[in-house]
């Protein structure tokens, strides 16, 4: 998978005194990401006929790198932040059931 990403992040103070709204952090980021995926699965399967067919399994996706923001590193200094990025993982079992008409 491949994607073009903008981010923007604006966090603003009320200030009493002044009245105004103060801009503490205005964050913009561009950038391009592809993604790796991963994907396995094994089961068994029994085909009635031609049309019908029954399949269970066990399956395996993982996206590398999909979960990727800008992150405020501490909420003293305001302005201190980092990319963090994770992986999106899922696995389970599946029942699968097609007819074709």
């Amino acid at each position: 998978m491949y994607g073009d990403y903008s981010v923007a992040m604006k966090e603003t103070e009320f200030n009493a005194v002044s009245g105004l709204n103060e801009t503490i952090v205005d964050v913009q980021d561009s950038y391009e990401l592809t993604l790796p995926s991963l994907t396995a699965s094994i089961g068994v399967g029994w085909k009635a006929n031609d049309r019908a067919d029954i399949r269970i399994g066990y399956e395996f996706a993982a996206w590398l790198g999909l979960a990727d923001r800008a992150v405020f590193l501490d909420d003293i200094h305001e302005a201190v932040y980092s990319k963090d990025n994770h992986n999106v993982m899922f696995d389970g079992l599946f029942i699968r059931a097609s007819f074709a008409f």
